[in-house]
């Protein structure tokens, strides 16, 4: 924003020095965009908000949100989520049209879950519908265990990643401590260095650069949890998922445990 830096500001308020960068954009020739990412509600960006100026754009989960001009994201094509699921599947599972257009109504054609969900399947070897016939007995679980809430907005995404958490915690343990530790992370690329020290379990501390950890961390990418990111040696995984693994860790002593590792890694 090229703001002089002043001595005086060494003592300012947080609050001061915010008002000082929106006079500073309020009143600049050139025009400007500003973008909130993932806002969880308005009331707390209402002080961050201009009057003039430039341009903000935010964006969020929430389905009411009171601003001049509000664009959705609608969810994927029917096409678009029938070429994404064979993509995944990629003729390991035989399937019918009829059971493939259920699926994608099934997860509500969104991505993530579709993703999850034919990972599953092609992995697991399994149709469709014995895969949704898992679906719907977990998802009575987690409504019955009172892990999901009821009429959960993202209920179709809790369903496919409680089932391929299952899935995965057989066959890697450790994928699973990997994965709980991203969910408290931040959601940019999080560094594979980073996520290599990550040990809630003191004796797995030597992993840090072995073919166990790599191993975790591809069969977390085989099943849509994970993506890469090559070039910067990092690994992304959505808000969503972040946002599910907060809430389903509902013991307070699995929450400390994973933010001491996080703290101390």
């Amino acid at each position: 924003l090229n703001l002089v830096v002043r001595e005086d500001l060494k003592t300012t308020s947080k609050e001061e020095v915010l008002e000082l960068v929106k006079r500073f954009l309020e009143n600049l020739s050139e025009p400007w965009l500003i973008i909130y990412d993932n806002a969880h509600n308005h009331e707390t960006l209402v002080p961050y908000l201009l009057s003039r100026g430039g341009d903000v754009l935010v964006t969020s989960r929430l389905t009411e949100w009171p601003m001049r001009t509000r664009l959705e994201v609608d969810v994927m094509s029917t096409e678009d989520a029938k070429a994404l699921v064979r993509k995944i599947i990629n003729d390991r599972i035989t399937f019918t049209e009829p059971e493939l257009e259920t699926l994608i109504e099934k997860m509500g054609r969104l991505p993530l879950a579709l993703a999850q969900a034919s990972a599953y399947i092609r992995e697991s070897e399994i149709s469709i519908p014995e895969y949704l016939a898992l679906y719907e007995v977990l998802k009575q679980r987690l409504l019955d265990d009172g892990k999901m809430p009821a009429g959960h907005p993202h209920e179709n995404v809790w369903v496919t990643f409680s089932l391929s958490v299952e899935k995965i915690s057989t066959l890697n343990p450790r994928a699973i401590e990997l994965l709980n530790y991203a969910g408290f992370l931040a959601s940019a690329p999080i560094p594979r260095s980073l996520l290599a020290h990550a040990s809630v379990q003191e004796e797995t501390a030597e992993l840090v650069n072995s073919s166990v950890f790599d191993e975790a961390i591809a069969l977390l990418g085989i099943y849509s949890l994970f993506k890469f990111d090559f070039g910067n040696e990092a690994i992304v995984i959505h808000r969503v998922l972040q946002d599910t693994i907060q809430t389903l860790k509902t013991s307070l002593e699995d929450k400390v445990l994973i933010l001491l590792s996080i703290l101390t890694g």
